[in-house]
């Protein structure tokens, strides 16, 4: 292993040629150091610590050796303390870390440096990087071994051939192929098809050029005169000047795994035909890529070839995106169901893939599962089933149900379900609540809850609809009597049977109402009738008693006739006023009406023609010209002018609109205005915070408009910081109810009310001055320029109508630089 040793240096030759020396040094080798007499490093040396690694302090003294590996350090301190104590050079191969962490192979050489007197002074030492001999060498050795490893194991073949192979020495088949123990010119055509001949013979001939091993599979003649396979491999003896003296090979018998491998390639085959008859999508491999998948799955993840994803599965799931189907976050690779198969886990996993050609997002359902071979995962399975219509109609199934259970809700009403075959039925909350039992109970211990003598009438009408001739509805009303509070109340059930084919009934649907305060109020009013109409009678029996005073006092009734007659024509006068008023009035909103048709269609359609012409000039001037920029002016005008237009028409409907009071959620309004001012929000950052909103009487629609003008103010009047950047605006919606006579002067309801709901929208945007307050909520009034805030005047305006329209009042609080806060009075 070691190279020629180096000669000592005589100090009076290093000391006048040392810079040259080490110039040539370092040229030479990857390193250049010296030591003191004792061997310890009392100098920097750059170019070690650039091969190493090493900082000047890890390098001084006999640091260096850390930089030695673990398993060569014993040999390197040996080698250095023998030439230290013989004082003769040292020449020692080992390996050395270098700095991206790896180990190399180097030649260690260090000679003394000698005084005059014959004395070390010192020690100088190279490092050459011999890592490419190295790996030749331990390849080679490699080689050899496996060579001797091959001919010791081999059982079917052993040969020896001539330098060119033009002849077989010698060739021992083991019952495999014949045996010959003469040499042979002719075991070309003995062994091997003339078909394969030509193929065999141009790898023998590059082996021979290269001298280096032959190697092939190849198919030849057995002993039996059947045609099998075999593996062959000879290595070149060369002579000391290089040359091939002979070949000695080993072959064996792989006519079974080449059999095997045929009929692998034909069960692939047949597996991929069954792959490709499956309209879901089918893929196997590991984390490293996917092996194999038919077409639909390439079609749905929107690759062209199977090659495309014999790639690391997290690169394929990043391309996709594969991510939580109603969330729509990114799904982790560790989490993500094949992943979680080539763990040994069987998962099914509904995810959002984002086509990787067309971008489309469609749900998938992933069946996942491990492949084993000898109880070990070898691989992984899915199934991707595209899922996309099936959840869009869940969604809408689900939105339904939401919907159905609001109106439930809102109609304060009750359902159940009775399920025939286990004669048990299960309540909602609240007609649980009612009855005074859990929401799943028989449907005996329910009818335990029914007023004695409604109890059988209701049994029958719920046998009558169960029976197969029925409409299979059915309606009743009856009373109940809470089992512990003893309250009764008066229920009317609305009822289905579904049945199945045979007509057999399966199960009874059903929506119950409290109609309790209704039946009382029925009630009150017979009651009421029956007094009025007693009353009545007692009037009339008055009336003819009197009629005869009457007649003495006729003189006097002629007079008040008189009178009347005159009260009635003036009576007539007004109401003949009041229809003619009415008439106008009419008129007025007909005009209305036909304004407002002019002003969403006639008024509207001049401008779009302005903006279709415009785009249509702008393509025909320079984007940089001056004809261009007054096109884009002309086209900003008309699209302010379509945006007054629809603000405008959004108040002329609602001062006509009228408002027909109906419980109106202000949680749901809110929620529908972020909705409509999602991007609004989006692109500003905007935080909203929402406090529990009460409902109250009113107009869906219109107070959607109230607090979406708002909002989008809030959004809109956004203050900057001192270095200009925007402050992300703070909203919150507050509410509270207060009593009549707890509004402040100022507020003026124009409806009267005995409390009224306070709603509070406060932001922390630039705020204006309050001297502006009657203002602001006037049309078309803007306290800032277009340029710096877009807008028509109208948002405000509004807001005041609607909440006139309510019945309700409004006011404003603010200090430039301080935000405002509206507060909102609406009749509760």
């Amino acid at each position: 292993m070691s190279a020629e040793n180096p000669s000592p240096l005589d100090s009076t030759e290093t000391s006048s040629s040392n810079e040259y020396q080490q110039r040539l040094l370092t040229a030479f080798a990857q390193a250049f150091w010296e030591t003191d007499a004792q061997g310890m490093a009392t100098a920097d040396s750059p170019s070690w610590r650039a091969f190493t690694g090493q900082t000047l302090q890890q390098w001084l003294g006999e640091g260096w050796l850390k930089a030695v590996h673990p398993e060569d350090h014993a040999y390197a301190l040996e080698q250095w303390q023998e030439a230290l104590r013989s004082q003769h050079p040292m020449n020692a191969e080992f390996r050395l870390q270098t700095p991206q962490a790896t180990w190399c192979w180097t030649n260690v050489r260090a000679s003394p440096i000698l005084n005059a007197e014959g004395s070390i002074q010192g020690w100088m030492g190279i490092v050459l990087d011999i890592t490419p001999q190295k790996q030749a060498e331990l390849a080679l050795r490699k080689s050899e071994e496996q060579f001797r490893l091959l001919v010791t194991a081999s059982s079917d073949i052993v040969y020896k051939m001539s330098p060119d192979w033009s002849r077989m020495e010698q060739l021992m088949g083991k019952s495999f192929l014949a045996d010959t123990t003469q040499p042979s010119a002719t075991w070309l055509q003995t062994y091997i098809p003339a078909e394969d001949q030509p193929s065999v013979q141009a790898v023998i001939q590059q082996a021979i050029r290269t001298k280096s091993i032959f190697e092939l599979e190849h198919r030849v003649r057995k002993a039996d005169g059947t045609v099998g396979w075999t593996f062959s491999r000879a290595i070149p003896r060369l002579d000391e000047q290089g040359r091939i003296q002979e070949w000695l090979g080993v072959a064996s018998d792989i006519t079974q795994r080449r059999q095997a491998e045929e009929a692998l390639r034909q069960s692939e085959a047949r597996l991929r035909a069954v792959l490709e008859s499956i309209v879901d999508g089918v893929y196997i491999g590991t984390l490293e890529g996917i092996t194999l998948i038919n077409q639909t799955a390439l079609e749905q993840l929107g690759y062209a070839t199977p090659d495309e994803l014999n790639r690391h599965v997290g690169t394929l799931a990043g391309e996709i995106q594969t991510r939580d189907w109603q969330t729509g976050v990114l799904i982790p690779l560790e989490q993500q169901a094949f992943a979680r198969a080539l763990r040994g886990e069987r998962v099914v996993q509904d995810v959002l893939v984002r086509h990787r050609l067309s971008g489309q997002d469609r749900v998938v359902r992933c069946a996942a599962g491990p492949v084993l071979v000898d109880e070990q995962v070898v691989a992984a399975v899915a199934i991707n089933a595209d899922v996309t219509d099936i959840v869009r109609v869940h969604r809408q199934v689900e939105e339904s149900e939401r919907r159905l259970q609001q109106a439930i809700e809102l109609a304060e009403l009750g359902t159940y379900t009775i399920e025939v075959a286990t004669d048990r039925i299960t309540k909602s909350a609240r007609v649980a609540d009612w009855y005074g039992l859990p929401e799943r109970t028989t449907v005996a211990s329910s009818f335990g809850s029914i007023q004695a003598r409604d109890r059988q009438r209701v049994n029958q009408v719920l046998t009558d609809a169960l029976r197969p001739e029925s409409s299979s509805f059915y309606q009743v009303e009856y009373t109940i009597i809470h089992p512990r509070t003893g309250q009764q109340r008066i229920l009317r059930t609305n009822g289905q049977v579904h049945r199945d084919a045979s007509g057999q009934p399966l199960r009874v649907e059903g929506i119950v109402v409290d109609i309790t305060t209704q039946r009382q109020s029925q009630l009150a009013l017979e009651q009421q009738v029956a007094q009025r109409t007693q009353e009545l009678a007692a009037a009339m029996q008055q009336l003819e008693a009197t009629n005869e005073a009457l007649v003495v006092t006729s003189g006097q009734y002629a007079l008040l006739n008189q009178e009347l007659r005159a009260s009635t024509a003036e009576v007539g006068k007004a109401n003949n006023d009041l229809e003619e008023a009415n008439r106008q009035l009419s008129r007025s909103n007909q005009n209305l009406e036909q304004f407002a048709y002019i002003a969403s269609h006639d008024l509207q359609e001049p401008l779009r023609k302005i903006q279709q012409f415009g785009d249509l000039l702008k393509s025909h001037v320079p984007p940089s010209s001056e004809e261009n920029a007054y096109l884009e002016r002309m086209q900003a005008a008309a699209s302010r002018m379509s945006r007054l237009i629809k603000d405008l028409l959004a108040f002329s409907r609602i001062a006509m609109g009228q408002v027909l009071a109906e419980p109106v959620s202000l949680a749901d309004v809110l929620r529908r205005v972020q909705d409509t001012l999602s991007l609004a929000i989006e692109e500003s950052s905007a935080q909203i915070q929402l406090d529990d909103l009460p409902t109250l009487p009113g107009n869906a629609t219109q107070l959607e408009q109230l607090f979406q003008n708002l909002l989008s103010n809030a959004i809109k009047f956004s203050r900057t910081n001192q270095a200009g950047e925007p402050i992300i605006p703070q909203i919150r919606i507050t509410s509270q109810m207060m009593n009549a006579n707890e509004l402040g002067v100022t507020v003026k309801p124009s409806r009267a009310a005995t409390s009224y709901y306070q709603i509070e929208v406060a932001d922390n945007g630039i705020g204006f001055d309050e001297k502006y307050t009657p203002r602001i909520f006037q049309v078309f009034q803007r306290l800032h320029g277009r340029n710096e805030f877009a807008g028509t005047g109208v948002g405000l305006a509004i807001v005041q109508k609607v909440v006139d329209n309510h019945g309700g009042a409004i006011s404003v609080s603010s200090q430039p630089g301080q935000g405002a806060r509206f507060r909102v009075y609406l009749p509760a």
